[in-house]
């Protein structure tokens, strides 16, 4: 029977002994399972030109591929180190030397060619840096949910001159995406699109800041002496800044069918009761009139709710029927007046007959 140094023979039927056994025992008692020349206390290899195998020597463990010795070759080792009574991780070179990943008692590093790699230190574990100073830190762009299919997305953690930015990311081509922050009780939340408009409670911002519900402002304060008001266009939705004192539109452009106001001016303003009140929720008194009053006399003088609830006074209207009284009030003192002349030029001329029947007599 012949074999090859170290070859560990086996049966392979009954009383057939053969010496063909991938199983190999060194002279320095090292073990090789697939391969007749182990390089540690266990090494196991594959046959296969692509498989990996794993070794173990000098306490140090590895997982290599077929062709570590060679220019190509390179393995990943587990191991300890008696000069720095620490456990090391190893990249083993072509060459088969081991070379520690890490050059610090205190530290463990993960090492990539050309790259800082990552650090587990005392302080934290660093990536991109050795001096982690926080239970993890990041050197660079950290990608969250990364993936390769063009609908998938992620979030990126990054920095850029003295910001801190959180990104959303296409994995598709690597360009910025939309960003959404959720909770459970508010399925859209906040949304930033790709053109920075914001949207509250709407994935689809349409303007820079989009909200769909209500909203509330605290402290707002106008400028003293200054005439300005927060407007809503309600087409478009949009606030801005009016710088009247009213946001009501008055210019023609935005009406049609203008008439004269047919309304008897003094006839509703005489209609109107003036009322004193104390408010329900401040309990601040106060004078004015009361909108389902108003209604009555006529609706255009009152605003309402969805529900169809008559709820504040229309100013403006009310404005137009106290002008309408007060033009209805000039005109009967200039008819007033014209009349008053006509019935002094009626008495003068009565006056000057009388006295002319006089002088005849």
């Amino acid at each position: 029977m012949t074999g090859t140094a170290g070859q560990i023979p086996y049966y392979n039927g009954t009383n057939t002994l053969l010496a063909t056994s991938t199983v190999f025992i060194s002279t320095a008692s090292n073990v090789g399972i697939g391969t007749a020349a182990p390089v540690g206390k266990l090494s196991v290899a594959s046959t296969d030109a692509g498989a990996a195998g794993v070794t173990a020597w000098d306490n140090k463990w590895s997982i290599f591929g077929p062709n570590v010795g060679s220019a190509t070759g390179a393995a990943l080792g587990l191991g300890f180190s008696s000069t720095h009574s620490s456990s090391y991780i190893y990249s083993l070179a072509p060459s088969i030397s081991w070379m520690p990943l890490t050059t610090s008692a205190s530290d463990y590093k993960f090492l990539l060619s050309g790259s800082t790699g990552a650090v587990l230190n005392s302080t934290g574990f660093g990536i991109g840096t050795t001096t982690p100073n926080r239970p993890l830190q990041v050197l660079g762009t950290l990608g969250l949910g990364v993936g390769s299919t063009p609908t998938s997305a992620g979030v990126a953690l990054q920095t850029s001159g003295s910001f801190g930015q959180i990104v959303g990311i296409n994995n598709a081509n690597n360009a910025y995406n939309g960003l959404q922050i959720l909770t459970d009780a508010s399925p859209t939340g906040i949304t930033i699109d790709t053109s920075g408009n914001v949207g509250v409670a709407t994935s689809t911002p349409w303007k820079t800041l989009s909200v769909v519900g209500t909203g509330a402002w605290n402290g707002l304060t106008n400028a003293p002496s200054t005439a300005s008001s927060i407007c809503i266009n309600a087409t478009t939705n949009e606030l801005y800044d009016n710088a009247a004192s009213s946001c009501l539109v008055s210019s023609r452009i935005t009406k049609h069918d203008i008439t004269e106001l047919s309304l008897g001016g003094i006839e509703t303003l005489m209609k109107l009761q003036a009322t004193e009140f104390v408010y329900n929720a401040d309990g601040k008194a106060d004078i004015g009139f009361i909108a389902e009053d108003v209604a009555l006399i006529d609706p255009r003088l009152v605003s309402y709710t969805d529900e169809g609830k008559p709820w504040s006074l229309q100013l403006h209207g009310i404005l137009a029927v106290v002008t309408k009284s007060v033009q209805e009030i000039v005109k009967r003192q200039d008819d007033q007046e014209e009349r008053i002349a006509e019935l002094e030029a009626r008495l003068e001329a009565l006056e000057a007959k009388r006295e002319y029947s006089c002088r005849i007599k």
